[in-house]
Order: C-alpha cells, then sequence, then structure tokens
C-alpha cells in the first residue's frame, strides 16, 4: 500500500472537506451503517483524513471503530478529528499496512477500503489479511471508481450530487486513468487470494463495490 506523502497529506484533507467529497461520503455512510450489527466492530483501511470514519461514528454510536492508514501524518489528522469530535472513546486510528493487519483474528463484522484499494502493492495479501479480521458471517466491502464507467452513469452521477456534467465528465476520466480498477481487476484478486466469496456489483452510479466473505452467505 502506497502511502500519500506527508506534504499533500493537509492537501488531501482540505480537499475532502469540500461538498464534493461530504455528499460522496454520505452515499458510502448510508450502505455502512445498515451493514454493521448492533454493537458490532468496523474497520476502514486507508482511511486518510478520517472523515468517512467520523460520519460513521456519529451515525451509528452503538459500534466500536478502527481506522487505518500507511501515512503517519494522515493516522496524526484522523486522530485530532477524533479528538475534536469527540469520539476517541469508541474510535480510534493506527498507521499500519492493509497488508499486516494489526487485529487479531475474526475481530470484525465488517471492513471497508473507500478509493484506496487501488494504491495496494500486494493486493492479493491484503485481501487475504481481510479474511484474517473478518468474523466469520463478516464481509468487506472495497469501492473503487469503474475504469470504463458508461457517459450516462456520469451523467447520472452528476446530476445526484448537484454538480455540472461538464465539469464532472472529465474529472472523472481524468481520475480514471490512474486511479479506477475494472471488473476483472476485482475477478482476478478475488480469486488468486482464495477467498471463499466474492462477488462485485456496480454502486452509485460510477463505482464498483467489490464484496469477500470468509464464509459463503
Amino acid at each position: 500500500m502506497e502511502a500519500i506523502p506527508g506534504p499533500f497529506a493537509y492537501y488531501y484533507d482540505w480537499a475532502t472537506g469540500s461538498s464534493y467529497f461530504q455528499r460522496l461520503y454520505a452515499r458510502f455512510v448510508e450502505d455502512l451503517q445498515v451493514a454493521v450489527p448492533p454493537g458490532g466492530l468496523l474497520l476502514d483501511v486507508g482511511t486518510g483524513p478520517g472523515r468517512l470514519l467520523k460520519m460513521i461514528a456519529l451515525r451509528r454510536p452503538d459500534i466500536q471503530i478502527f481506522g487505518l492508514d500507511l501515512s503517519p501524518r494522515m493516522a496524526a489528522l484522523t486522530q485530532r478529528r477524533l479528538l475534536r469530535a469527540p469520539l476517541v472513546h469508541r474510535a480510534a486510528v493506527l498507521a499500519a499496512s492493509a497488508t499486516a493487519l494489526p487485529f487479531a483474528p475474526q475481530s470484525f463484522d465488517l471492513v471497508v477500503a473507500t478509493m484506496s484499494f487501488h494504491h495496494w502493492r500486494e493486493p492479493i495479501l491484503g485481501v487475504q489479511e481481510l479474511l484474517r479480521v473478518l468474523k466469520p458471517q463478516g464481509r468487506a466491502w472495497l469501492y473503487e471508481l469503474d475504469r470504463d464507467t458508461w457517459i450516462g452513469d456520469i451523467r447520472a452521477f452528476a446530476r445526484q450530487q448537484g454538480q455540472s456534467f461538464y465539469l464532472t465528465l472529465p474529472a472523472i476520466r481524468l481520475i480514471a486513468l490512474h486511479s479506477a480498477l475494472r471488473f476483472q481487476d476485482f475477478a482476478r484478486v478475488g480469486r488468486q487470494a482464495g477467498a471463499p466469496f466474492w462477488q462485485v456489483e456496480k454502486v452509485h452510479q460510477i463505482f464498483w463495490r467489490a464484496e469477500i466473505r470468509p464464509t459463503p452467505p
């Protein structure tokens, strides 16, 4: 997994505070909040500056949440955000790699990675680590931009985001050049990691969501 270089961490923190990212994160939170059982444990891998982590913690006060990022500076930004909330009594962040998760086996009900999976240098090992830390009936959700997303889906996404289609289209196309995946990318990793169950579906118009489970549902 590659960390965002230190000086860019603050820029990324500023960017994710925009209304665009807040509306996008709200979509993911709607998914996640119903996927964790009461009193459950959630892990956010590649949490960045922790804005998604904070939103989930505020929406689900009954669960315990951990965030993880390879960048110590990102982890520090998240820690300060949790302290200001204050949410440190039920949310924590660690600086660590997705390929060596510092957690016991069968710890989490849900593991999520939103647009960080494409950074993982060893995605097969990373998925195997997710499988290790998931409870037997747990699941991991990996969200990534669809590299080949159709123009009509981008138009629908822009409409729901309240953004201009003519600004959204080139931005999505540019991001897709280096920060997006295809269905077959997930399929290859799921097979090679030996996941007992995996599936990939299109969500929120322009994203893939790969679901991985240690046991079939």
